[in-house]
């Protein structure tokens, strides 16, 4: 049992620039100066003007003039500005006592120190002054601005109470905050209801008509949720469609992760994460073909990847592509460390094998963890990287459940839902359609505590996996990628968007989260039972099989003939069953004579048809068996005669069916290589590349 070698986290968001990173900086040129340095310069510029026109001669009136000008000129810039009583006087008082003192420096003498102690005097007092005068302003400032948007505020609740009533004949709402959101996506609404027995459920069921009533642009709407308090709600009203952009999944501080903990899978429109719960509910995900599906199985496949608390399993019954991504790197090389995936099942028999063993692991937990449970006082398996928990993903959930499914594999899932939440075994559902034919498990749809439809969902499927009264509409997630999630601790969907994982990122978090990876504790493991150990020789085989040179057959030549009417078992059957209907008809034929057939016994002809297909069937099973043998030893004999560098999968079959000894089927061939190589008699090279194992072959040793 691997242990994992990080601390889990939790926080998955983008980060920004690494700590001592510099952003590149331009010189800034701009005048700068505090009131101390202000009034320094000040008086420095005021005292230069005037020592340069006392030695120009020019007349005081000048200086008056300028003076004047200045201050209507501050007078008419402060009204533009806005700026308060108290600082329009200042500047005022600034300018008219630098004409004053610029008019008395040049009728008596800009060098004389009477003159400049005056002016160091003055603009001392007002650069003390100044930082009072600054912050009454900044005072002032703000308390406009707050005026300013406390009217908005007021002019946004009155309208939408007007919109509740209108819209959702809720009279006497009152909007008691209006608070814009960080993101800058849209503001929301505490809005206070009627004491008539209005809800949070209510409003939401009218949430596309009031987006609709608001002139929301596309992609955006509005969405309600409960508040503290019963009889009030949060009503969050989106102005701008904040998930346009593609969200990568982030790879930059990928760190371990808990199931504990919840898992981060997106983005929300105020560009808060989308975390998920999988440690305690059954999760369902839905969506057509092109709505990001695929995509967010992926991205939940790459978090579950990545907790040091959690064995994944997966059931892919549509040739095995949720799961190409995790174990084509292992299949390609033999020596390769087994994916972070633990068991892949891509076949109905092996799918059925898996759900068995989850059953088994689910009820030797409740016996052998009966000290664990009461050791932390609980009545749910704790969960940790000794003991973690089994998470089966279902992708195309349909061939496994839906009406078209198989009811043993059906009905071990069911039993796994309904059973295995104390100890920790969970199931992740996907399917094409929120339809009754796709969930017909009702106890699936009802324990899933987490339930997503994907866009390309209509607002009946998304109605009939999330409940009539959420008011949802189809139309609020416009492209692909975004979804609608409901988990258990909000009731009320909202909209999402999915991270973006690519094949290649997908390949690096699988190397990367292999040190992190738990196995299935010691308990488990043996009640997983002694198909456990074999599973990924049979994932093999089975991926193998279809890898096969595509110009070979199924079938052997040479060995399989088309079944004959008087071979097949089928067709006497049907000919039995003929023979019977063609005799009961004449026995109620009223012309018949009837005294005839007095002896004759339908159930026994019946029987002695079936006994002479049965001493045919009975005789196949001794050739198959002396032509599987006889195939065995053969295919031994080949790679022996290959020597060390062995032989592929398509020329071993070439021999196989040149001599007459090749099985019905790739399937059994891979059967038998596998066999073998349990057997230590053949050993795998490559991927489709298989040699015998012997004493003279040194790699083998």
């Amino acid at each position: 049992m691997s242990t994992p070698a990080a601390t889990p986290q939790t926080s998955t968001a983008p980060r920004g620039a690494a700590i001592g990173e510099l952003e590149p900086t331009s010189r800034d040129w701009s005048w700068r100066h505090g009131p101390i340095w202000g009034a320094v310069n000040a008086a420095s510029g005021c005292a230069s003007a005037a020592m340069l026109a006392d030695l120009g001669d020019v007349s005081p009136l000048l200086a008056a003039g300028a003076g004047l000008s200045a201050a209507a000129g501050s007078l008419v810039l402060s009204a533009r500005q806005g700026t308060s009583t108290g600082g329009r006087a200042y500047r005022l008082l600034c300018f008219l006592g630098a004409g004053t003192w610029g008019t008395w420096a040049l009728a008596t003498s800009a060098w004389s120190p009477d003159v400049l102690a005056t002016l160091i005097a003055g603009a001392g007092v007002l650069g003390l002054a100044a930082p009072a005068v600054a912050g009454h302003e900044r005072t002032v400032i703000a308390a406009r601005a707050a005026q300013a948007s406390a009217g908005q505020r007021r002019a946004i609740a009155l309208e939408w109470e007007a919109r509740l009533e209108k819209v959702c004949r809720i009279s006497g709402a009152r909007v008691s905050a209006v608070k814009t959101m960080t993101s800058g996506g849209g503001y929301s609404l505490h809005i206070v209801l009627p004491s008539d027995g209005s809800d949070w459920k209510r409003v939401a069921g009218f949430a596309e008509q009031l987006a609709s009533a608001a002139g929301l642009p596309e992609g955006c709407g509005v969405e309600a949720r409960r508040a503290a308090i019963r009889g009030e709600m949060i009503l969050d009203v989106y102005t701008a469609n904040a998930l346009a952009r593609d969200w990568m999944y982030p790879l930059e501080g990928l760190c371990p992760l808990s199931v504990n903990r919840g898992l981060p899978i997106g983005r929300y429109r105020d560009l808060s994460e989308t975390v998920v719960d999988l440690l305690d509910t059954v999760a369902i995900v839905i969506g057509t073909i092109g709505s990001g599906k695929t995509n967010l199985l992926q991205v939940l496949n790459a978090a579950l990847a990545r907790c040091v608390d959690v064995v994944v399993w997966h059931i892919d019954l549509n040739g095995g592509g949720m799961s190409s991504p995790w174990a084509d790197e292992w299949l390609d090389d033999p020596n390769a460390p087994t994916p972070s995936i633990d068991w892949i099942a891509t076949t109905l028999e092996e799918a059925i094998v898996m759900t068995t063993a989850a059953i088994n692991i689910a009820v030797s937990r409740k016996k052998g963890y009966r000290k664990r449970l009461r050791a932390a006082n609980a009545d749910k398996l704790p969960i940790d990287a000794n003991v973690p928990e089994l998470i089966i993903v279902l992708d195309e959930g349909a061939e496994a459940l839906g009406t078209r499914g198989d009811t043993r594999l059906a009905a071990n899932i069911d039993k796994i839902i309904t059973t295995g939440r104390a100890m920790r075994i969970r199931v992740l559902f996907s399917g094409v359609r929120a339809t009754g034919d796709v969930i017909s498990n009702p106890n699936l749809k009802k324990q899933a505590g987490t339930k997503i439809g994907m866009n390309g969902s209509d607002d009946a499927e998304l109605a009939y996996l999330m409940e009539w009264s959420r008011g949802l509409s189809a139309d609020d997630t416009v492209q692909p990628g975004d979804g609608h999630i409901q988990l258990p601790t909000a009731k009320q969907p909202r909209v999402f968007r999915s991270y973006r994982i690519e094949p290649d990122v997908i390949r690096q978090i699988n190397a990367r989260t292999r040190p992190w990876r738990p196995g299935l504790d010691d308990l488990s493991t043996r009640a997983a039972g002694p198909q456990y150990p074999g599973r990924w020789t049979r994932y093999r085989t089975v991926m193998e099989a279809d890898d096969m040179d595509p110009t070979s057959s199924n079938d052997t030549p040479s060995t399989q003939k088309p079944p004959t009417a008087a071979s097949d078992p089928q067709s006497q059957l049907r000919d039995a069953q003929a023979a019977l209907a063609a005799r009961v008809a004449k026995m109620q034929d009223p012309t018949t004579d009837p005294d005839a057939d007095l002896d004759w016994d339908p159930d026994s002809e019946l029987r002695q048809l079936l006994a002479g297909q049965d001493d045919e069937q009975d005789q196949k099973p001794q050739a198959n068996d002396a032509q599987s043998a006889s195939g065995r030893a053969r295919l031994l004999s080949i790679l022996r005669e290959a020597g060390p560098t062995g032989m592929a999968l398509p020329d071993i079959t070439a021999r196989l069916q040149a001599e007459g000894v090749a099985p019905a089927s790739r399937q059994t061939l891979h059967r038998w290589l596998a066999d073998a190589i349990e057997a230590h008699q053949v050993r795998q090279i490559r991927r489709g590349h298989y040699a015998a194992t012997n004493i003279s072959d040194p790699e083998a040793q």
